[in-house]
């Protein structure tokens, strides 16, 4: 969008604005591409239909009611945002279980190599169905946001537990597979008397 203020002349007829991509402003009224104006003697304009993440140079022009124009605009340049943002990142591999105790399960994973990763999600399910989504089952804490280990602790002895863990970038995009494993808590064992 752009805004200016025009000329005081009692004989203002137009506003032209011309647009050209790039940096280089469009140097006459009939050069670039027209920009279409609400009014005649428009003071802003919102330019639509653009690219992303592109550069635009706009040149604006006033023409008066006897057909006279000024021939040397006053220009502006401006680029429009990139795109947002919408891939969530990749999954983690290379999930694998560490240890185990009585009351802890240990995994290990390798992170996606997306720039723009925020944080491991894992979340833990009694049973053989891991967790499916990033909101379901009992979160595991994590040292770090994008931990590549963690210890499940006061779990309960000789018990299956599933895990999924979900990955999710700077923009909030998640990947919502989870990448699962099953293992077991290891069972106290007995003590023997007499030792």
């Amino acid at each position: 969008s752009l805004a200016w203020t025009n000329p005081t002349d009692s004989d203002l007829a137009q506003v032209i604005v011309r647009r050209s991509t790039g940096t280089t402003a469009p140097t006459s009224p009939t050069a670039g591409t027209n920009v279409t104006l609400g009014s005649a003697t428009a003071s802003f304009v919102t330019d639509t239909g653009l690219d992303p993440d592109t550069s635009y140079s706009y040149a604006v022009f006033t023409k008066d009611s006897t057909g006279n124009v000024r021939s040397s605009g006053v220009s502006k340049t401006t680029s429009t945002l990139p795109s947002p943002d919408t891939t969530p990142p990749g999954p983690v591999t290379g999930l694998n279980v560490t240890n185990q105790t009585n009351t802890s399960v240990s995994l290990a994973w390798t992170n996606p190599t997306d720039s723009d990763l925020a944080q491991v999600i894992v979340r833990r399910s009694t049973g053989t169905t891991a967790p499916t989504s990033p909101t379901a089952g009992t979160p595991v804490n994590l040292e770090t946001q994008t931990a590549t280990s963690a210890t499940d602790t006061r779990l309960h002895p000789h018990t299956r537990y599933s895990y999924a863990i979900f990955t999710e970038d700077t923009a909030g995009n998640m990947n919502a597979t989870g990448v699962t494993i099953t293992t077991s808590t290891l069972p106290v064992l007995p003590s023997v008397a007499g030792l």
